[in-house]
Protein backbone atom coordinates (compact mmCIF):
# COMPACT_ATOMS: atom_id res chain seq x y z
CA UNK A 1 0.00 0.00 0.00
CA UNK A 2 2.89 2.66 1.02
CA UNK A 3 4.59 2.44 -2.42
CA UNK A 4 1.80 4.61 -4.42
CA UNK A 5 1.87 7.28 -1.43
CA UNK A 6 5.81 6.85 -1.38
CA UNK A 7 6.09 7.78 -4.99
CA UNK A 8 3.71 10.57 -4.80
CA UNK A 9 5.04 11.95 -1.85
CA UNK A 10 8.67 12.14 -3.77
CA UNK A 11 7.26 13.72 -6.49
CA UNK A 12 5.56 16.79 -4.23
CA UNK A 13 2.05 15.62 -4.95
CA UNK A 14 1.03 15.53 -1.06
CA UNK A 15 -2.96 15.49 -1.79
CA UNK A 16 -2.55 12.61 -3.75
CA UNK A 17 -1.04 10.71 -1.06
CA UNK A 18 -3.91 12.12 1.37
CA UNK A 19 -6.05 10.52 -0.81
CA UNK A 20 -4.46 7.13 -0.72
CA UNK A 21 -4.37 7.17 2.89
CA UNK A 22 -7.91 8.44 3.08
CA UNK A 23 -9.34 5.49 1.00
CA UNK A 24 -6.80 3.05 2.34
CA UNK A 25 -8.19 4.07 5.93
CA UNK A 26 -11.77 3.88 4.70
CA UNK A 27 -11.69 0.04 3.39
CA UNK A 28 -9.53 -1.10 6.42
CA UNK A 29 -12.11 0.51 8.83
CA UNK A 30 -15.56 -0.03 6.76
CA UNK A 31 -14.75 -3.18 4.64
CA UNK A 32 -12.36 -4.99 7.08
CA UNK A 33 -13.39 -3.22 10.33
CA UNK A 34 -9.85 -2.64 11.37
CA UNK A 35 -8.47 0.71 12.89
CA UNK A 36 -5.32 1.58 10.87
CA UNK A 37 -1.61 0.94 13.05
CA UNK A 38 -0.10 3.46 14.32
CA UNK A 39 2.78 2.60 12.02
CA UNK A 40 0.57 3.94 8.88
CA UNK A 41 -0.26 7.12 11.09
CA UNK A 42 3.11 7.89 11.14
CA UNK A 43 4.12 7.13 7.72
CA UNK A 44 1.18 9.58 6.44
CA UNK A 45 2.65 12.20 8.76
CA UNK A 46 6.24 11.48 8.02
CA UNK A 47 4.91 11.82 4.22
CA UNK A 48 2.94 14.77 4.24
CA UNK A 49 5.60 16.67 5.90
CA UNK A 50 8.63 16.13 3.60
CA UNK A 51 10.44 19.41 2.88
CA UNK A 52 10.09 20.29 -0.99
CA UNK A 53 14.12 20.61 -0.84
CA UNK A 54 14.31 17.26 -0.11
CA UNK A 55 12.36 16.33 -2.75
CA UNK A 56 14.31 17.87 -5.06
CA UNK A 57 17.75 16.76 -3.78
CA UNK A 58 16.33 13.29 -3.83
CA UNK A 59 15.02 13.80 -7.48
CA UNK A 60 18.38 14.49 -8.38
CA UNK A 61 20.43 11.96 -7.01
CA UNK A 62 18.24 8.81 -8.11
CA UNK A 63 18.04 10.46 -11.49
CA UNK A 64 18.51 7.48 -14.19
CA UNK A 65 20.78 7.97 -16.80
CA UNK A 66 19.53 7.07 -20.28
CA UNK A 67 21.50 6.66 -23.69
CA UNK A 68 19.28 6.54 -26.49
CA UNK A 69 21.56 4.62 -29.36
CA UNK A 70 20.25 5.84 -32.98
CA UNK A 71 18.95 2.56 -34.79
CA UNK A 72 20.31 1.21 -37.77
CA UNK A 73 18.73 -0.99 -40.47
Amino acid sequence: MALRPKAYAASGERRRVQIKFDEFERLRKNDLNIESSPDMAALKTRLLKVDNRQIRRSKVMSTPKIIVLPLSI
